[in-house]
């Protein structure tokens, strides 16, 4: 029984840990017709609050789920490490850690 419920206990620990890290996802959009070329952006307010940025949908239209205003991306970058990912929007590591920095542009 004890194995059990210190099984139980490390599970729910990890589960606690694992989200309290913010996933970005990546989308790219195209519309030819509108004369905007393929371009890869983040639909978050703040990108410096990501831990990890994953490929998320392609060719999504302009603002479909955008939560506020597009970080629009020269390349696609991709990274599980948040290090790296303060590095590439140019973070506060103070003001970056409370979500309440912005990027100063990638």
């Amino acid at each position: 029984m004890d194995g059990a419920v210190a099984w139980i206990l490390m599970v729910s620990a990890l589960t606690v840990l694992a989200s309290c890290h913010k996933v970005c996802f990546i989308g790219s959009e195209y519309n030819p017709q509108a004369g905007i070329p393929p371009r890869w952006f983040l639909p978050y307010k703040d990108p410096c609050e990501c831990t990890a940025l994953r490929l998320g949908g392609v060719n999504i239209p302009a603002s479909s789920y955008r939560q506020g205003a597009p970080h629009y991306l020269k390349e696609l970058f991709l990274s599980e490490d948040s290090d790296k990912i303060q590095a590439y929007f140019k973070c506060s590591r103070t003001t970056a850690a409370s979500g309440t920095t912005t990027a100063s542009g990638a």
